[in-house]
């Protein structure tokens, strides 16, 4: 797998398929005490470091409040008649 990598930092290791795992279950939405205990942390300090979660993920938890009140109205209405 780094056959021909010579710079460290390219390289792929147990820690950074790790920090993969964790950093793609937060973008995907799972809470951090399911990926603590996924990864065997005693404390979210830990998991922290390797939950970094995207600007991408973000920007969607934006977007996502931003149509939440307008679908809530839409489906009160539906409900009503």
């Amino acid at each position: 797998m780094n056959e021909g990598v010579e710079d460290r930092r390219q390289k792929v290791t147990f820690h950074t398929l790790r920090h993969t795992f964790a950093s793609w279950l937060v973008e995907d939405g799972t809470d951090l005490f399911t990926v603590k205990e996924l990864l065997g942390h005693a404390d979210y300090k830990m998991t922290s470091r390797y939950s970094h979660i995207a600007a991408d993920g973000l920007r969607a938890a934006v977007r996502r409040l931003d149509k939440a009140p307008a679908e809530k109205a839409e489906m009160a209405t539906i409900n009503a008649e």
